[in-house]
């Protein structure tokens, strides 16, 4: 290096700036791309969902299947319209048993048989477990692993099972409903407790609230009602 020519260090000064020029415009062009990517994202979340606001249609009770959607938005602190007009419901539905009055032809693509029903703009979703776990994967409710999602699922269905059998029994004796009462809700209680209990747990995952502690919640609580 000593005794290279000016001619010679000029030269490779020449390549180098020319190197770090070529560089600089794959560099350039690596961000354009990100950028656009991400701007396609997001205008893809926005097609989705969120152009317009939330709302969950359902019949005028608060401790029941259309809890489990609520308890999302408020433990997320995220605004919706709550909708109980019972002719405004009528209209979501295809359901003869509930009168509903939505045509083949109405709707969209997607239709609903039952309540509750969450719509945000065009987008449509019934079942409440689906609802409630599309949501909390949307506000950061759901476990972060793939495992604990599905058994937070598992969960929360198990809850929804439960409301169906409490439903079932509603017209038994005191007889039936105690036998009820004592034997197989034990069952599903000990189904609940026994993760909480065996890990020395006060929430199922993460050690914060997810999906899965709101659908546990939501049946313990309309165990009230």
């Amino acid at each position: 290096a000593i005794g290279m020519s000016l001619q010679e260090f000029t030269k490779r000064a020449e390549l180098a700036e020319s190197q770090l020029q070529a560089l600089e415009t794959q560099l350039n062009a690596l961000a354009t791309t990100l950028s656009s990517k991400s701007a396609l994202s997001t205008s893809a979340s926005l097609d989705d969902d969120e152009k317009a606001e939330w709302k969950l249609f359902y019949w005028p009770v608060y401790k029941n299947r259309g809890n489990y959607i609520r308890l999302v938005f408020e433990e997320a602190n995220v605004a919706y319209e709550n909708i109980t007009e019972i002719e405004q419901l009528k209209t979501q539905v295809r359901s003869d048993k509930l009168k509903g009055t939505q045509t083949y032809n109405e709707g969209g693509a997607y239709q609903a048989m039952a309540l509750p029903v969450l719509r945000n703009g065009d987008m449509l979703l019934s079942q409440s477990i689906v609802a409630m776990g599309y949501l909390a994967e949307k506000f950061n409710l759901a476990p972060k692993a793939h495992t604990d999602r599905a058994r937070a699922s598992m969960i929360a269905n198990n809850t929804n099972d439960v409301i169906g059998e409490m439903y079932a029994h509603q017209k038994d004796d005191k007889t039936a409903w105690l036998q009820f009462l004592n034997g197989r809700l034990q069952i599903w209680f000990d189904l609940f407790e026994k993760p909480l209990k065996k890990g020395k747990l006060s929430f199922y995952f993460e050690d914060r609230c997810t999906f899965a502690d709101l659908a546990v919640f939501n049946v313990l609580n309309g165990i009230e009602e």
